[in-house]
């Protein structure tokens, strides 16, 4: 069998800041006969895991798949299948993409009377809508007396307690509610008067 020995000379690589962003490999056209290349890469210098036929080119944009360091090398091939040696290499390695900025949660807070019930709805809604979140609800009363309440989010991002609060003593109550979302402490208060 007939070995090609055919000169390819890696030129350049053009490496971009962030992890899925191309890299532009390109290199010195090959002296004789030449019916294309071929660009093998790998996660180890000289250890190749992958070649790719990239026909009758002088470059080729490698999709780099994530930030790990990958090692590119080179060769010509003729129409005989004769290959030659590998290119001398190059590598390449690209940061990971920042984190996605936090999502600033807000709560809102708000109690209202039914009738003359003596019944106050408490509710507590998280913005942006979150279901599934266990919000905390205290209400304290003018004389320190406390209900407390865990109650998950609905699909609209609320959470809903009732206060019976027929017969308890007049004066100023206030409802504190909590939450934590991704390591974000979340707070709400409302206040109203019987």
């Amino acid at each position: 069998m007939k070995r090609l020995v055919l000169i390819v000379s890696m030129l350049s690589i053009a490496v971009a800041a962030q992890a899925q962003t191309p890299v532009v490999v390109a290199w010195d056209a090959s002296t004789g006969t030449v019916a294309g290349y071929r660009v093998s890469y790998g996660l180890a210098s000289r250890s190749y895991s992958t070649a790719v036929d990239v026909g009758n080119v002088t470059g080729w944009t490698f999709q780099q798949p994530d930030a790990q360091t990958y090692y590119l090398a080179v060769q010509a091939y003729d129409g005989t299948g004769g290959i030659s040696g590998f290119s001398n290499e190059v590598s390449t390695y690209q940061t990971p993409p920042p984190p996605p900025p936090p999502v600033l949660v807000t709560m809102s807070v708000l109690a209202t009377v039914s009738g003359n019930s003596g019944n106050y709805l408490i509710v507590s809604r998280l913005t942006p809508i979150m279901t599934g979140v266990p919000v905390t609800m205290i209400l304290t009363g003018p004389t320190g007396k406390q209900w407390t309440w865990t109650v998950s989010t609905d699909a609209t991002g609320s959470a809903s307690a009732t206060a019976k609060l027929k017969g308890q003593p007049k004066g100023k109550y206030v409802v504190q509610s909590s939450t934590v979302v991704n390591g974000q402490s979340v707070t709400g208060t409302v206040s109203f008067s019987l």
